[in-house]
């Protein structure tokens, strides 16, 4: 088995086991870290390697810090790893160029002015994504470093309410968006449990919209059984990491109910792409939010 084979093999593995982890352990949704990044270049991974980094690292209880570094990145900075750390997987696709013979057919004229076709070998460039694996130290396995501060999005439960009107019109109904429009019905906030049982619901709803808005549901599908369960995943994922970034508690079992109820309709391969897809849904509504914030409580 060839290298690619194997880390393709190990990937779709790691979906699988994502997949039943998140559609059966409620406990997930509070147990698992959000916000890992690269403690080097400061950029966040994925939303799934993001996730799958966490499942990792609650079977394993060994780290609770959301920064990582490849072992490269830790020696050129002139750092070592503790004896016996063990790494992590991360996974991306990388574009590659390839280059590749094709036979076209040429049309030309002969010495009698009648038209010719001959066949040609012509080279053309192809952009492939190619799916790579690295292995990520915790920061808390390299020696000698300073533990940076928790970073954290600062917004109150009302600031996170009119971020998302400044968006949208919320009017009064039962919890849905309006397909292909700006407008949101929610319930009254004395209808829920209390604030954050509203603001996960209007999150849900919220990411809705923005998985429209950015260009990636399909809304004239949305009535059939598969693409409406998809969409469904991609909602209740973003609000579920959501949740989490901005410390809002909601019943565990509720997050985990709902996505199995609509997760075990997707293959591994569609969950996978869900994910994707709540993972840019997810990056959009914090940069949403981050343009307005409210500190009063």
């Amino acid at each position: 088995m060839s290298k690619l084979s194997e880390i393709r093999k190990e990937y779709q593995k790691t979906i699988s086991e994502l997949k039943e982890v998140m559609l059966t352990n409620p406990k997930w949704v509070k147990d698992w870290v959000i916000g890992i990044r690269n403690f080097f270049g400061k950029t966040s991974y994925s939303v799934l390697n993001q996730l799958n980094l966490s499942m990792l690292m609650a079977f394993r209880g060994e780290h609770k810090e959301p920064y990582f570094a490849t072992f490269k990145q830790i020696k050129d900075r002139g750092y070592k790893l503790k004896k016996g750390s063990k790494g992590y997987p991360i996974f991306f696709y990388k574009p590659y160029e390839i280059e590749k013979k094709i036979e076209k057919e040429v049309v030309d004229i002969d010495e009698n002015g009648n038209e010719v076709i001959r066949t040609e070998t012509v080279k053309v460039k192809k952009t492939i994504p190619l799916l790579k694996r690295y292995i990520v130290f915790n920061i808390e396995d390299i020696e000698g470093i300073e533990i940076p501060k928790e970073e954290t999005l600062e917004l109150s439960k009302r600031g996170i309410f009119e971020r998302i009107k400044d968006e949208v019109t919320i009017t009064y109904g039962d919890p849905a968006w309006i397909v292909g429009e700006k407008k949101i019905l929610m319930p009254k906030v004395a209808d829920f449990v209390n604030q954050d049982a509203f603001l996960a619901a209007l999150l849900h709803e919220f990411s809705h919209y923005t998985h429209w808005k950015i260009g990636l549901m399909d809304a004239d599908n949305a009535k059939t059984t598969k693409t409406y369960a998809f969409n469904e995943v991609v909602a209740e994922t973003s609000a579920a990491v959501l949740c989490n970034i901005l410390n809002i508690e909601y019943p565990l079992e509720r997050h985990a109910g709902y996505l199995k109820s609509w997760g075990e309709l997707l293959s591994d391969k569609e969950f996978e792409k869900a994910i994707k897809e709540a993972g840019k849904v997810v990056d959009n509504i914090v940069a949403h939010l981050k343009k307005k914030v409210v500190s009063a409580a």
